[in-house]
């Protein structure tokens, strides 16, 4: 005769020993893959697909409810599919929910009774109300003019689609040589590139790129979402397409700026052999011009006030005789 230990009904734990965690999770501004939002990771919820959320409703908010013992811990994250890669993970890196020394996972616990964790997929909101203040529909622009190899289609992929192959194609239905396409995106800072037909070739940038950023030895594009924008690339440079760089040849020699990291002003300088007359454009860090300088010939440097500019990332554009440049610089104040 063996005596089995008791358990609570309806558990698979001794009476007082369990606790029931509720996830509630908002869809937000995302598109939801056709297998639904699942709870993943952290060596107690699996891979994407072991642990689906539900939407009987249809209300946006995804739900489950599990038993787990008194004091149980985890670190978690939400995924869009059931994705073997983890391509579809959520994207939290540097928002303060995410922890970057455990795959900028989420943390829960210890959790010593009955609990609803309230959140939004990608988003370390305490709430299943998703709406974001700095979300916007983003058009991004890339010109292929000078792409000289053949292809069918141009795609984004960036940490918004969890760099997926064929998840944003682009489109050219004008035929002038600049794909578009347009994404509602939630407000943060995200990395991203171009790249045709599937990854069959992609855009490479080096490290120090002024409109890149390089994170785990990768050097991407980089943007910050604060609203509607559009930006437009020359493919596989830092040339802003929308101020008619095209036909303009780049100069590494043309300007430098001291110093980068700026309080209240830079000084940028010019090289000795360009002394014709400039054009200076400032650009924020999702590719709105905020400032346009007309610079006399002769002129051997010019003080950016930065005073007015917000703390972020920005790009200087120089254009002269028929060349350009672009450099970066960054504005803090903390």
């Amino acid at each position: 005769e063996e005596n089995l230990p008791t358990v609570c009904f309806n558990s698979c734990y001794a009476c007082g020993e369990a606790v029931m965690i509720t996830i509630e999770l908002g869809e937000g501004a995302i598109t939801v893959d056709e297998t639904g939002l699942y709870i993943a990771g952290g060596g107690n919820f699996g891979g994407p697909g072991d642990y689906p959320l539900n939407d009987d409703d249809g209300d946006g908010v995804w739900t489950l409810t599990i038993e787990r013992p008194v004091n149980f811990s985890s670190f978690y994250t939400f995924t869009n599919g059931a994705c073997p890669d983890w391509s579809c993970k959520e994207n939290i890196a540097g928002q303060d929910c995410a922890n970057p020394d455990n795959f900028n996972d989420r943390f829960m616990g210890p959790i010593t009774q009955d609990t609803t964790i309230a959140t939004c997929f990608g988003l370390c909101y305490t709430s299943t109300d998703c709406s974001d203040p700095n979300a916007g529909d983003i058009t991004f622009e890339v010109d292929m003019n000078s792409y000289a190899n053949a292809f069918t289609t141009v795609y984004l992929s960036g940490t918004m689609n969890g760099w997926s192959g064929d998840a944003n194609p682009l489109s050219d239905d004008d035929g002038d040589g600049v794909w578009t396409t347009t994404l509602p995106l939630n407000g943060g800072q995200y990395e991203y590139k171009f790249q045709v037909d599937g990854w069959a070739d992609q855009e490479l940038f080096n490290e120090g790129d002024p409109c890149t950023v390089t994170n785990g030895g990768f050097t991407n594009r980089f943007m910050e979402v604060m609203g509607d924008a559009s930006v437009c690339w020359i493919w596989n440079t830092c040339s802003e397409c929308s101020v008619g760089t095209n036909d303009l040849d780049y100069a590494d020699n043309l300007f430098e700026v001291r110093p980068t990291l700026v309080q209240n002003e830079t000084q940028v300088l010019f090289g000795a052999n360009f002394t014709d007359f400039k054009t200076l454009h400032v650009f924020n860090a999702i590719g709105q011009l905020v400032e346009a300088v007309e610079i006399p010939a002769g002129t051997d440097r010019f003080t950016l006030d930065a005073a007015q500019l917000e703390d972020g990332l920005y790009f200087i554009n120089v254009e002269t005789q028929g060349m350009q440049q672009t450099q970066r610089i960054i504005v803090n104040r903390k």
